[in-house]
C-alpha cells in the first residue's frame, strides 16, 4: 500500500495509527512550506517590478510579510511534531 499524506495508514480496526498520523501531518507541513516559498518568490518578482508605493507593490509587501508569518507557524508546528516524535520514540 502507498503511503501519502493524503491517505494515512490506518490498523486493521480502521484506527489511525498515531504514528502514521504524526508522519502525514509532517508531510501536510512539509507541503505547505513548499507553497508557501513558491507564492513568496513570485510575490518578490512581482514587487520588484512594481513601482515602489503603488498600489501593487503594497500589495505584494503583504502578501510576503503573511508569507513569513505562515512560514513561522508552520516551523513552530514542525518542531513541536518532531518533539513529539522523539517522545514517543523515547518512550
Amino acid at each position: 500500500m502507498s503511503h501519502s499524506f493524503l491517505s494515512p495508514e490506518r490498523d486493521h480496526l480502521g484506527q489511525l495509527d498515531p504514528s502514521a498520523a504524526r508522519m502525514d501531518m509532517q508531510a501536510v507541513v512539509e507541503h505547505s512550506l513548499q507553497e508557501i516559498l513558491l507564492v513568496c518568490a513570485e510575490a518578490c518578482a512581482a514587487r520588484r517590478s512594481a513601482p515602489e508605493g503603488s498600489a501593487e507593490w503594497h500589495k505584494r509587501t503583504g502578501e510576503i510579510l503573511a508569507c513569513g508569518k505562515l512560514t513561522n507557524i508552520l516551523y513552530h508546528l514542525q518542531e513541536s511534531l518532531r518533539a513529539q516524535e522523539s517522545h514517543h520514540l523515547c518512550h
